[in-house]
């Protein structure tokens, strides 16, 4: 009877052993993680500012009087401005809606100048 007491005993204190172990190795793994954080944080505030960075000098670029300012230098001297005629302005766009049927639905004011492609499929 002692003898099984005593196994008991021997096999609770090694599954505390056990359990504890389980928990400091969690606890390594989460101190890991809270030393990895902050370098983290600062690649993810650098990455932040170098986008903010390229967003600027994109909208910069991009301003009509960057570009007005790039189509009179001699590089560009080849292009021209469209003439009106050959201008094509379309509508107000519609959203296409293409159920598993593969029947297309037209959302929204329809005229033959505005939808551009569609077709039906047949199964």
């Amino acid at each position: 009877m002692k003898k099984q007491f005593a196994g008991l005993v021997l096999l609770g204190i090694f599954f505390i052993g056990y359990l504890l172990c389980l928990q400091v190795e969690k606890q390594n793994d989460l101190a890991t993680l809270r030393i990895k954080l902050p370098k983290l944080t600062n690649e993810l505030l650098k990455i932040e500012e170098e986008n903010t960075r390229i967003t600027y000098e994109i909208d910069t670029f991009e301003n009509p009087r960057n570009l007005m300012k790039l189509a009179k230098l001699a590089e560009y001297s080849e292009l021209k401005h469209p003439i009106m005629e050959d201008v094509v302005m379309l509508g107000e766009a519609l959203a296409i809606h293409v159920p598993d049927e593969r029947k297309i639905e037209i959302i929204g004011n329809s005229s033959p100048n505005t939808l551009i492609g569609a077709a039906t499929y047949a199964k």
